[in-house]
């Protein structure tokens, strides 16, 4: 119970500083149709995600709640991205690049077709 906690406030953190950077950067965005809000916001968290793993493996063994708190909980209600990044480079240094790629291109494929596949579905009630 203590980690589901854990996991959702900082997911809730991190979901409330997405919404306020993309509020921001709307204001500033020159390219309507390029969501430069999210691509920022993802950068970012992949960004903190990778920092947080590193320091937490080298210098300070982060409690398992705190990585809960920060990696999964903030990181990832900032954006997910970081979450399935953090996956495939750990792919990567395990030696595993196959697997990376089929990974990563499933992830992509597949999240493509399912939009396009929720779309479609909510048209069509």
């Amino acid at each position: 119970m203590k980690a589901l906690l854990l996991v959702g406030l900082g997911s809730a953190t991190g979901g409330m500083l997405r919404y306020g950077a993309a509020q921001l950067l709307l204001r500033f965005s020159s390219a309507p149709y390029l969501p430069l809000s999210t691509l920022t916001v993802n950068c970012i968290s992949c960004l903190l995600a990778g920092l947080a793993w590193s320091l937490s493996e080298r210098f300070l063994p982060l409690q398992a709640e705190l990585r809960l708190l920060l990696v999964i909980g903030f990181c990832g209600g900032l954006s997910s991205l970081s979450g399935y990044s953090l996956e495939c480079v750990g792919m990567l240094r395990q030696g595993a690049p196959a697997l990376f790629a089929l990974y990563m291109a499933a992830t992509i494929i597949g999240g493509l077709f399912f939009v396009w596949g929720g779309l479609c579905l909510g048209r069509s009630l």
